[in-house]
């Protein structure tokens, strides 16, 4: 057991997201975290003007499929270590949105990946532009692909991701390929999970994901299983224990509960009880 975290205590987040009337749609969530501090995520206002949206304020942009889904819909007790690493995260800006039938398409630009309450109007003038589309191919199966450019005033990169879904009676199947190259370095992620309602309220899961940083650091390998138990439609019970086949080095890890660590053989236990209002 190469080290140790400690536990955190997970975030708690107030979500309020309403329509004041049937084209018009506004959300604010503000999330207190572990470290006592109490912090904007989202404030944005949305017009739906037929197929066609409007989207501006402080908001995730479409881009990574699994930074995208909430929080409170992931499969594993938390987001995998590739999502921290590769994902949009939360800007100031406009999206344009068009959605028919099968088809949807998102485009944006903000003032860059992951600047949430920050000054809009940067000095410096960062900015970020992202694109992604999704595609019904039938009832149980959904492909999506995403682009985007960012440039923080001091560096740029460019990035690109692809990912397929299948939710077919209790099954459900997740994968994406990740990819970006910033500063003449490229750096990729993979991510793959697949779990089972046995039961109406058992869901066993696996995932794996893995990718490279960059030329020199340790490629990522880790493996999770767990399983989640639903209480009701409001309230679940997840836990799930990982494996770090490689060093996890030169990665990210946040609040995920992994340790960047030089040594292999990290393992992680997590649970976590949910409940939503």
């Amino acid at each position: 057991f190469p080290s140790v975290g400690s536990i955190p205590l997970s975030n708690f987040t107030l979500n309020s997201t309403s329509s004041g009337y049937d084209p018009v749609t506004h959300s604010s969530v503000i999330t207190l975290r572990d470290t006592g501090d109490i912090a904007l995520e989202d404030a944005w206002y949305k017009h739906s003007m037929g197929d066609f949206s409007l989207r501006v304020g402080q908001m995730k942009t479409h881009y990574l499929w699994e930074y995208d889904q909430s929080s409170s819909n992931t499969m594993a007790v938390d987001r995998s270590i590739v999502s921290r690493n590769f994902r949009q995260g939360r800007s100031q800006g406009i999206e344009l949105g068009y959605e028919a039938g099968d088809f949807r398409l998102f485009g944006s630009y903000t003032d860059g990946f992951d600047s949430r309450n920050t000054d809009a109007f940067k000095a410096n003038n960062t900015y970020a532009v992202a694109g992604r589309a999704e595609w019904d191919a039938c009832d149980w199966f959904t492909l999506g692909a995403g682009v985007g450019s960012n440039d923080d005033g001091v560096g740029s990169y460019t990035t690109w991701t692809v990912d397929g879904h299948i939710h077919h009676g209790g099954f459900t199947f997740d994968g994406y390929y990740v990819w970006k190259n910033e500063n003449d370095v490229d750096a990729w992620g993979s991510m793959l999970q697949a779990g089972y309602f046995v039961t109406d309220s058992i869901q066993p899961f696996a995932r794996y994901e893995f990718g490279s940083a960059g030329e020199g650091l340790t490629d990522l390998s880790v493996a999770t299983f767990g399983v989640n138990y639903h209480v009701n439609d409001n309230v679940k019970w997840a836990t799930d224990f990982g494996y770090a086949f490689n060093a996890v080095d030169g990665w990210n890890t946040g609040q995920t509960g992994w340790n960047t660590n030089a040594e292999e053989g990290e393992y992680l236990l997590r649970t976590m009880i949910q409940v939503t209002f």
